[in-house]
């Protein structure tokens, strides 16, 4: 079967017949022969200018209800015209096997409509195919031309067709895009509406989203009260657009797709996206239903997307395509005007359409690529089954002297023995999709080269819905890491898990779950065994992204961290003996504080014991006095109770002779005896203080955070190094304020005390009037205390380093150097500060400030 010629129309089954009628006349046809071959080689020449394109060719019978396909037809719909018998398929077996179940109604009535507008010439539409071969899913743009008898009824549609399921699934993805965009990133405002028109011209808004105030600059109260809020807003090079558009919408009750620019009152200018779909209601008004987008950050997207667009129709515009045609018998090419603006010539400075192969060979092509398009062209002219075909070749062009890509598509014409005798088709410069391939290849060759220089393995790494690992990317990293070849961790990635230790499996796992369900980037740390024995401690670190199709990937990097994880168990190890080290100084100065605090507490106990050890020798006496007198008195006694009257006189006159032997003597002696006890009583009370406040103080290692009165603390305190202030003449003053407990560490506070008290006493023991002032507050919040000496005050190239461990200003042998370092450890540890003011020549104030926080409730 002869292909039909598609851009003609096909004739009908009758009128066929008819034209079959044979008349024997004879006359001079020639200019029609010329005519119609020259009609042919068009039609040749428009056809391969269609395959460029990708552009099929159909018309439709309306009286016999079908479609006659041409090859290409049959191409798009997965099929061929021997598997459908012949180039005409029924209407109805088209749309039942090929057209969507969905996209048929719809279809039909586009169809209704066209035939029932008589003015309606031109149209187009667009619906879904599924393929025969494959089941893919297809998007259809058909342009079609309306062939009308003498009475204006339609009887013949014919047209182009094309896939433009890239270009449609481009807008989706697009779509989807940017709903992504604005439910994560809330960035892109947009605008949900209800615009209503009345039957008398007016209009207002039902509803405006809360957006309105983020795109518009106004409230969507406002633009509800008074819908020219927003009209005014329209840029002026957009208002008559929109609202032709606006009218119709309103006439014929399509949807409503335009792009404007608003100028908010802020000044900015803004594009906006208005989708809506109409809707008539019962009073006669039409409301708008819709949604106003920002897509000023996106009209660039949006602009390529147009680029794309404007591509694909200039492929099918023959007037943007160059053509050319070759005479094999005359070695000659004959190119059309824009086939040498390809070359960067012109038909003038080549004299003439026509130029030899040669001269083309060696003034345009590549020398390079000669040879090669030679053995392409011998290929085609001794291969007698072809008929078509492409290639593609550099050139240089003549003006500015750059190199172009070229492709073309030819078509080879025989003569009745088969042999060639022309060569004709477009040809199309495509440099820029050359060079982007060039540039993709440079960047992956350079990619590969980069990840060689990564320490670790760089890797892809996806769970597919059926749970099942893959890794469709691992660079030659795994070598040095695990021992493995990146194709082997590539088709069998489980092989990972199995070198894992079995400790770091799930934590490794709880890690890509919480990931994949976050977003979230993951880093884990896990031990492996490798296959020579070995064992590493690697770190995987990775990020997802969310594919378009919902699969999660994860592009990211593992290294070996097993030189990391020796140093940190080595630094652990020497933190260890750092701690304990630090340890056994504070122990030291603890132990040296203690020293201070027995001092003090021996030379405190020394006036109580003394006074109580003489008082109780006078009682001792005392008693021995009064239980001598008690004695003799109860022998009287018995001797009365005898009868030995002469002997009870006796020993009652001893008694009247005796010390004491009267009742006021007596009574006297009783009561200086009690002072006696009082004095012993009040010594064993001030010994127990004294010992109570030695126990406090031994308490250094107490762990226990507890409430504590800071005043009770600094008394004691004081109590302990007190005698160093009254052996050295040093005058002590107090000042307690009224300050709340405080939860502390309270034998560590204590220390700290301790410590200032003792370097002020040091810091003034050689003035002739040293003092020393103590003084508690509550300041914004905090417990202060302040040790305050009238000494030589602090010279300022020692202040920098007071706090540091081991320096001290005192001789060698009276100061380790770490009073103030430990100090200054333990307030930072009750979230403190300790620091200092002085003046040299002056004196120095140490202020310690604890919060006054209840951190145990």
């Amino acid at each position: 079967m002869i292909e039909p010629q598609v851009f003609a129309p096909v004739i009908p089954a009758e009128r066929r017949a008819a034209a079959g009628v044979a008349y024997d006349i004879n006359q001079d046809i020639t200019e029609q022969k010329l005519a119609e071959e020259k009609l042919r080689q068009q039609q040749l020449q428009m056809n391969a200018a269609a395959d460029l394109a990708k552009l099929a060719f159909w018309e439709s019978d309306l009286q016999a209800q079908t479609f006659l396909f041409n090859d290409r037809c049959f191409a798009l719909l997965g099929t061929t015209v021997q598997q459908e018998g012949g180039y005409s398929i029924s209407v109805q077996r088209y749309l039942e096997k090929y057209v969507l179940p969905e996209d048929v109604p719809i279809s039909l009535q586009h169809l209704q409509a066209v035939l029932e507008n008589p003015s309606l010439k031109r149209g187009q539409t667009m619906y879904r195919i599924r393929r025969a071969d494959d089941g893919t899913v297809r998007y259809i743009k058909t342009v079609y031309n309306v062939e009308r008898n003498a009475e204006g009824v339609p009887v013949r549609l014919f047209g182009p067709i094309q896939d433009v399921t890239e270009q449609e699934e481009a807008l989706l993805a697009l779509r989807q895009s940017e709903e992504n965009f604005r439910k994560t990133v809330n960035t892109v405002p947009s605008v949900i509406y209800q615009l209503k028109f009345n039957s008398d011209g007016s209009y207002s808004y039902p509803f405006v989203s809360e957006n309105c105030k983020q795109l518009y600059e106004v409230s969507a109260e406002d633009a509800m009260r008074d819908a020219t809020i927003l009209t005014k807003m329209w840029h002026p090079d957009d208002v008559e657009e929109y609202w032709r558009q606006i009218r119709h919408t309103l006439e014929t009750l399509t949807p409503l797709d335009v792009t404007v620019r608003i100028i908010t009152p802020s000044g900015k200018v803004k594009w906006v996206r208005i989708n809506s779909n109409p809707e008539k209601q019962p009073d006669g008004s039409i409301v708008l239903y819709g949604v106003r987008t920002d897509i000023t950050a996106q009209k660039q997207a949006e602009a390529v997307l147009n680029q794309q667009r404007i591509q694909m129709n200039a492929a099918a515009d023959l007037a943007k395509l160059a053509f050319w045609e070759s005479d094999l018998q005359k070695q000659t090419f004959l190119f059309n005007d824009r086939c040498f603006a390809l070359l960067g010539t012109t038909v003038q400075q080549e004299g003439g359409y026509s130029i030899s192969v040669q001269r083309y060979l060696e003034k345009y092509v590549l020398p390079e690529d000669v040879p090669i398009s030679l053995q392409h062209l011998q290929a085609v002219l001794e291969n007698p089954s072809l008929k078509r075909g492409q290639t593609m070749y550099r050139i240089r062009r003549a003006d500015d002297g750059t190199v172009r890509y070229i492709k073309t598509v030819y078509n080879v014409e025989r003569n009745a023995e088969g042999v060639p005798v022309r060569l004709f088709g477009p040809i199309q410069d495509v440099t820029e999709q050359e060079e982007a391939l060039l540039a993709l290849r440079q960047s992956e060759e350079n990619f590969r080269k980069t990840t060689k220089t990564v320490p670790g393995m760089l890797y892809q790494f996806t769970i597919l819905p059926d749970g099942t690992v893959k890794m469709p990317y691992v660079s030659e990293g795994s070598r040095d890491l695990y021992g493995l070849e990146p194709e082997q961790i590539m088709e069998n990635p489980m092989m990972l898990f199995g070198m894992m230790h079995p400790d770091d499996v799930a934590s490794s796992q709880i890690a890509i779950s919480e990931s994949a369900a976050n977003m979230t980037p993951f880093v884990y740390d896990t031990r492996y065994t490798l296959p020579d024995g070995r064992k590493i401690w690697t770190r995987f670190q990775g990020n997802p992204t969310k594919r378009d199709d919902g699969l999660i990937v994860w592009y990211g990097i593992n290294i070996d961290i097993t030189k990391q994880k020796e140093l940190e168990a080595e630094l652990e190890a020497r933190l260890k003996e750092i701690q304990e080290t630090q340890n056994h100084l504070i122990q030291s100065e603890k132990m040296s504080a203690l020293g201070q605090m027995v001092a003090g507490i021996a030379h405190e106990l020394n006036t109580p014991i003394g006074y109580a050890s003489n008082n109780v020798a006078l009682i001792r006496e005392r008693f021995k006095m009064i239980s001598d007198l008690l004695s003799k008195a109860i022998q009287a006694q018995e001797f009365v109770y005898a009868g030995q009257l002469e002997a009870a006189f006796e020993k009652m006159q001893e008694v009247s002779n005796s010390p004491n032997g009267t009742l006021a003597e007596l009574e006297e002696t009783i009561r200086r005896t009690e002072r006696l006890f009082t004095g012993v009583v009040s010594g064993f009370d001030q010994m127990s203080s004294l010992v109570k406040s030695m126990r406090n103080f031994s308490r250094l290692d107490e762990a226990d955070m507890k409430k504590a009165d800071l005043n009770e603390g600094l008394r004691n305190c004081l109590l302990m190094i007190g005698h160093q202030l009254k052996d050295k003449n040093i005058e002590l003053t107090t000042e307690y304020g009224n300050i709340p407990v405080v939860d502390c560490y309270p034998a560590q506070l204590n220390q700290v005390f301790l410590n200032l008290i003792g370097n002020a006493i040091h810091a003034v023991e050689e003035k002739p009037e040293g003092k020393v002032h103590v003084q508690t507050a509550l300041e914004e919040g905090d417990v202060v205390v302040r040790v305050i000496d009238n000494g030589k005050g602090i010279p300022k190239q020692v202040q920098k380093k007071i706090f540091d461990p081991f320096f001290t200003t005192k001789p060698v042998g009276k100061g380790t150097g770490l009073g103030l370092s430990i100090c200054y450890s333990i307030v930072q540890k009750h979230s403190g500060k300790l620091y200092f003011e002085t003046e040299e020549g002056v004196g120095t104030t140490f202020i310690v400030r604890i919060p006054a926080v209840e951190f145990l409730g």
